[in-house]
């Protein structure tokens, strides 16, 4: 675990990304799920969570649900940096300002540095002065429509309003938006950056929920024997770590389903949806071969967020 840097050092590293966009791709942080996050609704959650914290929906989506116990883990410290504003967004803003402020890349209060300046701001706590700091000087500096063009990867470049409102319920309208935001007031909310697998290397906690969705085609791509060394470990997770009547989250995948990922079929994909094809159906053998006993869900696909474009995503999670 390491402590978050202060906002002189996310300031060079969000510059960089404004300067060089496809040299520091890596570094961009999520602004909205690229998953459809509705899925929740088939699970019984409750108690402790885990999360990768990702673009903050999952929290704030588990905050409106009634879970106010939860530990976010991310890598990526303007990731962090981003939560801070969306969370002080919702403290300060009512459903459609919200709307306008974080999501509208069309509206005229779209990063708007008179929005964050009379109301945004007051929603930082004293914890997070330097994400204060930062926020106050970035977007005081770049203008909201190149913010949209190249800081921000993933719901902004493949979502649409509607699409957000259909995968994440505590968006779905201002009743939903308020409960989260009350809600807020009581959750006990630790981001933690580092490494998802790292931070169980020696771990004692427990938790009634974990999601480690979407983490695996990056260690994809390392290699096979990383992928195979992961797998191991999330079966000790599953071991050790989650609680009787748990659910574990282990992956979610964009635009295909089992039975797709089982096929024998040649598919007629240009060289690159081949690859990312190829890559998934290799995680898919290798989670059944380390958890034979993993489950299988289905949600509609609400984003083009890979260069498959099918009707489903998949969900593979485990229960004890």
């Amino acid at each position: 675990m390491r402590s978050l840097p202060n906002a002189e050092e996310m300031l060079v590293k969000a510059n960089n990304i404004m300067q060089n966009p496809k040299k520091y791709y890596d570094d961009k942080p999520y602004v909205a799920s690229t998953e459809n996050l509705s899925y929740l609704k088939d699970f019984k959650i409750h108690g402790n969570s885990l999360v990768i914290l990702g673009s903050g929906d999952i929290v704030f989506q588990l905050v409106a649900n009634g879970i106010t116990s939860i530990k976010a883990i991310e890598k990526n410290a303007l990731q962090m940096y981003v939560f801070a504003l969306r969370k002080a967004a919702i403290k300060t803003l009512d459903y459609n300002l919200f709307f306008d402020f974080l999501l509208d890349v069309n509206s005229s209060n779209f990063l708007s540095f008179k929005i964050f300046n009379q109301y945004v701001k007051f929603g930082f706590s004293e914890n997070e002065q330097e994400e204060l700091k930062f926020w106050t000087i970035f977007l005081d500096s770049h203008s909201p429509v190149r913010i949209s063009q190249v800081f921000f990867k993933g719901g902004l470049e493949h979502c649409s309003l509607a699409s957000i409102k259909t995968s994440l319920r505590y968006l779905k309208n201002s009743s939903y938006y308020e409960a989260c935001k009350e809600n807020l007031k009581k959750a006990e909310i630790s981001t933690i950056l580092c490494d998802a697998f790292e931070f169980f290397e020696n771990c004692d906690y427990h938790f009634d929920f974990i999601n480690f969705s979407n983490i695996l085609l990056f260690c994809a791509q390392g290699s096979i024997q990383l992928l195979e060394d992961k797998m191991q470990v999330l079966k000790r997770i599953y071991d050790n770590n989650l609680n009787k009547n748990g659910i574990f989250i282990v992956d979610y995948m964009f635009g295909l389903t089992s039975c797709e990922l089982e096929s024998q079929k040649s598919y007629m994909l240009d060289s690159y949806s081949n690859h990312f094809l190829a890559v998934n159906m290799i995680i898919y053998a290798i989670l059944k071969k380390y958890l034979p006993f993993i489950r299988t869900n289905y949600v509609k696909a609400l984003v083009k967020a890979t260069p498959i474009w099918g009707k489903s995503d998949s969900l593979f999670y485990l229960e004890k």
